[in-house]
């Protein structure tokens, strides 16, 4: 992908690479109407399905620029057994969960700030995170207590 700010909402069933020229000026950004949601309902920025391996790396997913966050807003969702290979990467800005996996994450060299609730949160006995060399730094004034970097509720934490 060429340097710049990509506005868009992006639905991914295919396996795919999108590689960026930089977390720091490849950006896919939210739009302000999200007019998709992943099959739990959550309004997202990436989601990927239909079992597809997709790798990302050298971008930045970025929530919207509002006044206020849009409610349960996921930055990258994997659902029905995707697999998400992020690397050199950043997630940041308005979200509620960084990375919502229902799938599998393996997560190198990437930031995941200003979310409100998880930075990575994996579900299901069939979902798997593995996140090595990253780091997750919870929004300052969240409307929620407690925010967690990772969470893995039911599923099987490779590292």
């Amino acid at each position: 992908m060429l340097p710049g700010t990509y506005n868009e909402q992006l639905t991914i069933s295919k396996s795919l690479t999108l590689v960026g020229t930089g977390s720091e000026i490849t950006i896919i950004k939210a739009p302000a109407n999200l007019p998709n949601t992943n099959t739990n309902g959550d309004p997202y920025i990436v989601d990927l399905k239909n079992g597809a391996t997709v790798n990302i790396k050298g971008l930045t997913v970025s929530g919207p620029s509002l006044a206020s966050c849009p409610q349960n807003l996921i930055g990258i969702s994997v659902m029905s057994g995707a697999t998400l290979n992020l690397n050199f990467a950043s997630i940041k800005d308005c979200t509620y969960k960084g990375i919502f996996a229902a799938g599998h994450a393996i997560v190198k060299w990437t930031t995941v700030t200003d979310y409100r609730d998880h930075g990575i949160f994996g579900f299901g006995e069939d979902s798997t995170i593995k996140v090595s060399y990253s780091s997750t730094v919870a929004a300052q004034n969240s409307e929620i207590p407690g925010q967690i970097g990772v969470l893995l509720e039911g599923g099987r934490m490779v590292s």
